[in-house]
């Protein structure tokens, strides 16, 4: 069989440890050449010779080119994720108040941006382009949203917009057009400062009481 017609074959799911090892690997070196190079650049030719198998075992699992990147997505977002998470728990465990709960969520989301931050920019520019990758990457953003929504339930009394939905998507994404300005220029920055003045913003937004 060619190589050509390898990539119309039925995929198989790994069963056999060493199997989803090798899928895992494949996914895993592509998403390092991603983070490298950008995704354009590379090829199932060189995602196998990286992943140290043969093209043969990589259309086995994959399609093409296509089917390795949705994996990697995936992958991206779980891990983007859990890192949000991870940040939450550790800087909203001793936050008492609305004011110390956005600033846990703006260092969360700052270092949840910086996680990976070319493959990050690269799925933001496929997501563009590519009704698929928008979709996975919407799907996470709506995770994000709804962990964020559930830390500000318990400040109902403080917060004042007319629609609690809409206000943290404008600011979610207002936050994220300053975080990767920031990202541009934070040799330029003090990351510090920009933050807390993105904490007082929110909190003005939000609050029907801004800090003082």
């Amino acid at each position: 069989m060619k190589y050509a017609d390898i990539s119309s074959s039925p995929v198989r799911e790994p069963v056999q440890t060493r199997s989803r090892e090798k899928k895992l690997r494949i996914v895993q070196c592509a998403r390092e050449m991603i983070n490298e190079e950008g995704y354009d650049t590379i090829t199932t030719n060189t995602i196998a010779r990286r992943a140290g198998v043969s093209i043969g075992t990589l259309y086995s699992y994959f399609r093409n080119k296509k089917d390795v990147l949705m994996e990697v997505v995936a992958a991206f977002n779980d891990d983007i994720y859990t890192h949000f998470q991870s940040g939450i728990r550790e800087n909203t465990e001793d936050a008492q108040t609305l004011e110390e709960t956005i600033d846990a969520v703006l260092l969360a989301l700052w270092h949840a941006h910086i996680h990976e931050q070319r493959l990050h920019n690269e799925i933001v520019i496929l997501s563009l382009r590519d009704p698929q990758v928008d979709e996975a990457f919407s799907a996470n953003e709506e995770r994000l949203f709804k962990k964020i929504r559930e830390l500000m339930i318990r400040f109902n009394d403080r917060i004042d917009v007319g629609n609690p939905t809409a206000a943290m998507f404008v600011l979610k994404y207002a936050v994220d057009g300053v975080i990767n300005r920031l990202l541009e220029c934070e040799n330029r920055m003090d990351i510090e400062a920009v933050l807390r003045e993105m904490s007082v913003m929110v909190l003005k937004y939000l609050a029907k009481t801004p800090r003082s």
